[in-house]
Order: structure tokens, then sequence, then C-alpha cells
């Protein structure tokens, strides 16, 4: 993409570019809803309405960045709002882009070194060029045209490809991965609370994985404020591994694959009180994963209880 000097272009500085600035009916400039859009971000109010005042005290500084072909702002849509509103003139750039993904990746890395993005926002605004870079392949293989790198990416995100995306919004390819999975997947709370920041991309993530009854529980107590969305989500990531753990455990030995307690029965016949703490560890394993529901367990800590006496007052205050 190159600046083209023409008889349009007009210089960035505000010395050059004040005899030439117009107002915004005098550009006849198009307003593209994804590039507006793309950088725009909740809680902008603030800033807007500063920029704002800024404008109206001092005139618009600095010039709009407009897509030369197309006349799409590519930078500046806020600016060109405030002046609108207010009718005050400003001056444009024009500058070529091959494609609309293209714009919008110079348009993001344009703002990023004015604007300190955060990783949640650096991400929904790639994915959202990512979009826009499938659309303008599809096009151009409509069209019988060869396609540009940027657009060799294939409909899934993996490997190459996610980190490529992944480096366009400063993360990892696999935290990139998981951010969109959030975009795309996250209940509306879990998603808002990984865009302020309230929980990291990693248990945003976690918490979009958990099925769909325990994350309607993490949105109901969340609703209720009395913890911190942070560990109302850490408890529930903790409950669910724990609930998963005991359900393969409890597969496994109603599958004969657990140790079986017969094993245990067998093992102090040979080994005697050697391996006392062993079996102990594992008693108390059983107890925990599966309570009185089994009466298997039962019958068999009653036979290593008769073995042990020693283990009788431990094993007895735990089952019951």
């Amino acid at each position: 993409m190159d600046i083209l000097q023409d008889n349009y272009t007009v210089a960035a500085s505000k010395s050059q570019a004040t005899s030439v600035k117009k107002l915004a009916q005098e550009w006849q400039l198009t307003v593209d809803k994804d590039m507006h859009d793309l950088l725009v971000f909740p809680g902008d109010e603030q800033r807007v309405r500063m920029l704002e005042g800024q404008i109206v005290e001092e005139g618009c500084r600095d010039p709009l960045v407009v897509w030369r072909e197309t006349g799409i702002i590519v930078d500046g849509n806020t600016r060109h709002d405030i002046c609108l509103r207010n009718g005050i003139p400003f001056a444009v750039v024009f500058m070529h882009f091959d494609n609309k993904s293209e714009a919008m990746q110079w348009a993001k890395d344009n703002q990023s070194n004015r604007r300190n993005m955060t990783i949640p926002q650096s991400i929904e605004v790639m994915h959202k060029i990512e979009y826009q870079i499938k659309a303008d392949a599809k096009e151009r293989m409509l069209a019988g045209k060869k396609l540009y790198p940027v657009e060799n990416l294939p409909q899934g995100i993996s490997g190459k490809s996610r980190d490529k995306l992944g480096a366009g919004a400063g993360v990892s390819g696999k935290t990139y991965e998981k951010g969109v999975h959030i975009l795309d997947k996250a209940p509306e709370p879990i998603k808002q609370a990984w865009k302020s920041e309230a929980l990291s991309t990693d248990a945003a993530y976690q918490a979009t994985k958990l099925p769909e009854e325990r994350q309607r529980k993490i949105i109901d107590e969340a609703e209720r404020g009395e913890k911190p969305i942070k560990q109302i989500v850490k408890n529930a990531i903790i409950a669910e591994k724990e609930e998963v753990d005991m359900q393969t455990a409890a597969k496994a030995f109603s599958d004969g694959k657990a140790y079986s307690i017969d094993n245990f029965i067998e093992e102090i016949i040979v080994n005697g009180e050697d391996c006392v703490d062993s079996i102990r560890t594992h008693i108390e394993t059983r107890i925990t994963l599966f309570g009185e529901a089994s009466g298997k367990v039962a019958t068999a800590i009653d036979k290593i209880i008769e073995a042990f006496s020693d283990l009788k007052m431990e094993v007895e205050s735990r089952w019951n």
C-alpha cells in the first residue's frame, strides 16, 4: 500500500493542510460499517467526548486516511463523525489498499500505536479481520484471481494460520484460538467479563467449555453479586474437574480396571502390616469417590477392618 501523491492528497501537518480542509459533504466520502465499528469498544464514550471537545476547540488537526479506490474512511471514522456533527472541516490522505482486509489490518496497526488495546480487544479486532480475509479470498476465487498471501487461510484455525492470526493480535496462536472460542461460544456474561478483563483468557475459555448447566449456575451466581466472577468461575472449574474425576474412577472401578479391593486382601495376606499405609490410601480414595452408594466397597472395607483392627476407628469415622 502506498500514499498516492496527487491533487487531492494533503499533507498531515496542520500548516500545509489548513488551506485544503473541506467539510464532510464536500469530500463525499464513504462510511463502511465494518471499518467504522472495527475499533469501537464498550467504554469508549469518555474518550470520544474528550476528543470532541478537543476538535471543537482546536479543529481537526489530523487528516483522515481514505481508501483511494473506494472512498471508504479507513482511519478517522470517529473524527469524521465529530466533524460532521459540528460542521468542522478536515483534511484527508488517500492511500491504496489491495483489499478490505488489508485496509482493516492497517487501521488496526495504526491505532495500536495510539491506543493501548487490551488482549481481548486485540483478539476481537483480529477476529473481525479474519472474517474479512476469508470473504476477500472467496471473492477473488470466484473471480478466478490469484490469492494474496494474507488470504491463504483455511476455514478453520490451526497450525501456522492460527499463529499468523495470533501474531496479528499480538498474542500466541493458542491464546488467539481460545479468544475466538470465547467470542463465538461464550454466554454473554462470561464474554463481557473476559472483555473487561475480570476473567483471564484461560479462565473464560475453560468456563465456556463447561456443561451448559454449570454455565447457567455461574451466570446465576454472578447475577446475585455475592462473589467476584473470577472466584465463581474458579470454583465451577474445580467442581467440574472433581465430578469428572469421580465419574472416570467410578467407571474404571465398575469395569474392573481400578485396583480391586480383593487385591487389597491378597496384599495383606502376603505382605502383612508393611502395606497398611498403601491400603489406607486406597480405602480413603474409595470412600471419597463412592461414599455409601457402593455396597461392594463397604463389604470389602469390612473385611479389611477385620484383618486390621487398628484401621477400624479411622475407616468407620470416614465411612459414616
